[in-house]
């Protein structure tokens, strides 16, 4: 009898077979300035937007628009802080100020350990020989939106001791990089005694400093101009400077003023300007364009707030009809509706200009208030 017939075993897989495209990277908004920051320092040179949109598609497997929401050149005219876009040529470069510095982050890059450590080096090179821990940590935030903790699980300053060959501790809350160490400003810094027993000798010396019999308020003035020169910093905390005045006038600085520290400084604006924080700096150190932070607001004594507050036995006799509710609701929106938030918004921008460094170009409400 004839055998039955097999089945022809199925064709093994061919080995070249194409493989599956890899998937698109998953960008952000803020990650697509970067993304085109890159792309045109690597050009050097004003870029087409049909070239651009083309290099950014191929590189990142999306497109701007897709990302932002609007077409390429409208986001380069809003960002022309960053970018700037000739209309009638259609070609964009990045402005001058953008190719200084470090290079923009690649939006693809792994966040980890080396992935810190070479961000940080890049932004010392960028703004040292040497910068406050603060500052770079801050930098890094703007640069790729989270915070350097919650990249390598530990202290910014763990890394710094981890990595002794890149980088170097310099005290006073300053890093550097370990090849600036021979560097006059370094060297500077270096020289400066920051240990404990320096610390207590200087506190003992300025203990033995004569006190006048009568302290008056032109002394505080004097000693803690004296004090924020000592240390050679741009600003020092307040309370520490009442701890110091308190050990050399074995009195405290209140005894001689009739307000707060901070409100008595406030007072000389052509000799201190409070630099936010708790801190003040001076006047002749940080130049006269320096402009203090505004103060906060009055807080209402205790007792003026427990007067104005509505009794709970009035509270719990109120009956929520239909009219209460739309009382209250009345009453909130105008505090809290969305035109009152704006405009306080647009308020605290204003203040954040005019006592900082930065420029706010752009101001988003979202939530339900942005609806």
């Amino acid at each position: 009898p004839a055998r039955p017939s097999q089945a022809a075993p199925a064709p093994a897989a061919s080995a070249q077979e194409t493989p599956a495209e890899a998937a698109p990277v998953v960008m952000k908004y803020a990650d697509v300035s970067r993304g085109v920051q890159n792309i045109l320092k690597e050009r050097k040179e004003p870029v087409s937007i049909r070239d651009l949109d083309a290099v950014f598609e191929q590189r990142f497997r999306t497109s701007v628009s897709d990302i932002v929401g609007m077409s390429t050149e409208e986001y380069l005219q809003r960002k022309e802080n960053i970018f700037d876009y000739d209309a009638g040529r259609g070609t964009v470069t990045l402005q001058s100020a953008s190719n200084s510095g470090p290079p923009a982050v690649d939006p693809t890059a792994v966040r980890d350990e080396a992935f810190v450590v070479k961000e940080f080096e890049q932004l010392i090179e960028a703004m040292g020989p040497v910068v406050y821990i603060s500052t770079l940590c801050g930098k890094f935030i703007q640069r790729n939106g989270v915070s350097v903790t919650s990249v390598i699980n530990a202290r910014p300053l763990d890394i710094f001791k981890k990595r002794p060959d890149v980088f170097l501790i310099v005290g006073q809350g300053n890093v550097t990089l370990k090849k600036y160490e021979h560097l006059p400003d370094v060297q500077r810094l270096m020289g400066k005694p920051t240990s404990k027993a320096s610390r207590i000798a200087k506190a003992a010396d300025e203990a033995s400093l004569p006190i006048p019999d009568v302290v008056t308020e032109e002394h505080v003035v004097e000693e803690f101009r004296r004090l924020i020169l000592a240390d050679s910093m741009d600003s020092v905390y307040i309370s520490s400077l009442c701890g110091r005045f308190l050990q050399r006038f074995k009195q405290p600085v209140t005894a001689i003023i009739d307000c707060k520290p901070a409100d008595f400084l406030r007072k000389y604006p052509d000799i201190f300007v409070m630099t936010g924080g708790g801190n003040v700096g001076l006047r002749e150190v940080l130049g006269p364009d320096a402009v203090s932070v505004p103060p906060p607001p009055p807080r209402l004594p205790k007792a003026l707030r427990e007067a104005s507050m509505i009794p709970a036995d009035v509270v719990e006799g109120i009956t929520l009809t239909d009219d209460v509710y739309a009382e209250m609701v009345a009453g909130l929106h105008r505090d809290m509706g969305p035109e009152a938030v704006m405009q306080r918004v647009s308020q605290a921008c204003k203040i954040i200009e005019q006592a900082s460094f930065l420029a706010l170009d752009e101001l988003v409400v979202g939530g339900a208030t942005g609806k």
